[in-house]
């Protein structure tokens, strides 16, 4: 049984206090009490550092933030850590964690409604373990009762419960799984797929080229990593059968078990990827081909690029400033464009101690691939500039070729080539976004499924691009309106694979601050055409979804366009089971996050539910509740 209770803790960092105001107070908490409050004229951002105080496996469910009335910092970001690097050792220190997850931030209102006399109270959901929580707070709201400009925090609270979930170390069974099975493989997130697959690539070509020491470490690291994701999925699917048999008290237990077995398998993928992708520019640049476009720009500086009289290969529309040219030029990426001979015999002239890559590079198989023929004449020459402009004409050609395994190539050197573009300005960004949204929609379209899915993990790549150059979220937003309809559209696919894949880049985007969960629940909730309403199908499989929505983010899914969208799409007494049992489903969950009654009464004036429909809500909703207690 989970036990909610208030979590002690201790304040072990303080970046800075004023007398009285000690950041030890808010240790007890107290809503009238005076709390911690920066010191006068201090620097920004302050931060406060807890250390959980809990001799067991601690989930803590929320954290309630009292603001300060006048000291009132206008963004609190918040970052967990869990786990000491030695084994069981409880970290002290973030750098002690062998866990840390940036949560993200809240906004606190400046207050001026109450002219300053009550307090803000936000609750922030976590839904995880955690030894440490870390507050960075950064400038306050300027108001005329805080002329020092301090920041204040008048209490905190920890709210969690007790599991006795999965120790991972102790349950890893052997000997360790050698490979993935191919059916956990399929169903993982895209980028968790590429991440393993470019682990793999690295393995079989530090192998190729004898150094084997370095193959039998990635080898043995990987085996753990399999071993952990194949743990988190029987988690899942344990508590999936539990829910099924509406054993809803043993679900939230698994729940917990399938949480904790994720961020242990995501915690050690990550290191292993930190421990050997991460120094791959240390070694060859013969032989690692994943990283050629990044050795190769390393090896040079920016300003000799903008000097460069040669502008060849794989060009890039990203400028960069020179004093010794009135116009600014195109930056150079120096990988060979087997296309174009006359460019590539200057290249080889000017720069002749540079090793000539095939621009697909990194990817399995590549030189066994056949050359790209031309380009159709049905493509828009507008979007083929483009793409050439920023990846050169021989990834281009790949892309828009009639052979998939060509098509596939390029998007999976694409995703590689996005995350390592750098110097780039927030407008160089945009642009880029703005291409990749035409490639990446194009190609959610293919009728290949392998083809399909390479495009959700380089829509995941240039989404990461995004966030760290913390494009507006309006503007990505836009750009994504029609990939994120077209990725809807294939809820209702016939290939559980595709259907799958789909919902998950659907919940990756909703997580990410350049897109947002309000925009994906407004996609998901738009009317959908008579004709496929009918057929029930669809209405399903975006029902089906709008529950999971729900589940992740609970009260931040509007429940009103939710119910809107069922009653539109005649859900509620659809001829298909099916529909009504999803519309059960969603409505059920709603319930649960925002209580019977709202949920009933705006159902009030629906001429599609009879009492009889209300009463049988009612008792399910009775019952879950039941279970839980």
């Amino acid at each position: 049984m989970n036990t909610d209770f208030s979590i002690a803790f201790e304040i072990v960092e303080c970046s800075s206090e004023a007398e009285g105001f000690e950041g030890s107070k808010l240790q007890t908490y107290r809503a009238d009490g005076d709390g911690w409050l920066s010191k006068k004229g201090c620097s920004y951002p302050q931060f406060l550092v807890l250390r959980v105080e809990h001799d067991k496996v601690c989930v803590i469910d929320r954290l309630d933030i009292l603001s300060n009335e006048i000291a009132i910092s206008q963004r609190i970001e918040i970052v967990i850590g869990s786990e000491g690097i030695e084994g069981e050792t409880r970290p002290t220190t973030f750098d002690e964690c062998a866990s840390i997850v940036r949560l993200g931030h809240v906004t606190m209102d400046p207050n001026r409604e109450s002219n300053f006399k009550d307090r803000e109270l936000k609750s922030v959901p976590i839904g995880k373990r955690a030894d440490l929580v870390k507050l960075t707070l950064h400038e306050p709201y300027a108001n005329e009762h805080n002329r020092e400009l301090q920041v204040g925090i008048a209490g905190l609270r920890l709210i969690g419960g007790e599991t006795q979930g999965r120790v991972m170390n102790s349950e890893l069974t052997n000997p360790l799984p050698k490979s993935l099975p191919p059916h956990i493989r399929k169903e993982l997130d895209p980028k968790i797929q590429g991440s393993l697959d470019r682990l793999e690539r690295l393995k079989k070509e530090r192998a190729a080229v004898e150094d084997f020491d370095m193959a039998l470490n990635i080898h043995s690291r990987l085996r753990e990593v399999y071993a952990r994701l194949i743990l988190y999925k029987e988690c899942d699917g344990d508590m999936r059968k539990a829910a099924i048999s509406e054993e809803y008290a043993v679900a939230s237990r698994l729940k917990i078990q399938r949480d904790i077995a994720k961020d242990e398998a995501m915690s050690s993928l990550h290191e292993v990827e930190e421990e050997f992708v991460g120094n791959m520019n240390d070694l060859s640049l013969s032989t690692i081909k994943d990283e050629s476009f990044m050795s190769q720009k390393s090896t040079r500086s920016i300003q000799h690029f903008c000097d460069s009289d040669q502008i060849s290969v794989m060009g890039s529309p990203f400028k960069c400033n020179s004093s010794n040219h009135n116009e600014s030029s195109i930056q150079e990426h120096n990988l060979h464009d087997f296309s174009n001979q006359s460019s590539s015999d200057n290249l080889q002239d000017d720069n002749s101690d540079v090793p000539h890559v095939h621009p697909l590079a990194g990817i399995e198989n590549a030189e066994e691939l056949p050359p790209p023929e031309d380009i159709s004449k049905d493509i828009s020459t507008d979007l083929i500039h483009k793409v050439e402009d920023l990846f050169g004409s021989y990834i281009s050609k790949c892309l828009f070729s009639k052979n998939w395994q060509l098509r596939d190539a390029a998007l999976a050197k694409m995703s590689l080539i996005v995350p390592e573009l750098f110097d780039m300005t927030p407008e160089d960004c945009a642009e880029m976004t703005s291409i990749l949204s035409l490639v990446i929609s194009r190609a959610i379209d293919d009728n290949n499924v392998q083809v399909y899915q390479s495009a959700l993990i380089l829509l995941d790549a240039m989404l990461i691009k995004c966030e760290q150059q913390e494009l507006p979220q309006v503007k990505v937003s836009l750009l994504l309106s029609k990939i994120i309809a077209d990725i809807l559209s294939k809820l209702a696919d016939g290939s559980r694979k595709v259907v799958e894949s789909a919902e998950l880049s659907l919940l990756a985007m909703a997580h990410s601050p350049c897109v947002d969960v309000s925009t994906i629940s407004n996609a998901a909730t738009k009317k959908i055409r008579t004709a496929e309403s009918k057929g029930g199908r669809t209405v399903k499989a975006r029902l089906q979804f709008l529950e999971h929505l729900i589940a992740e983010f609970n009260d931040q899914v509007p429940f009103r366009r939710v119910l809107d969208f069922a009653k539109s799409s005649k859900s509620f007494d659809h001829k298909d089971i099916g529909v009504r049992d999803a519309t059960k489903a969603v409505v059920l969950m709603l319930m649960m996050v925002h209580g019977e009654n709202l949920v009933l009464q705006y159902l009030g004036d629906c001429e599609q539910i009879n009492e009889r429909a209300r009463v049988e809500y009612r008792a399910k909703y009775a019952a879950v509740r039941r279970s839980m207690e």
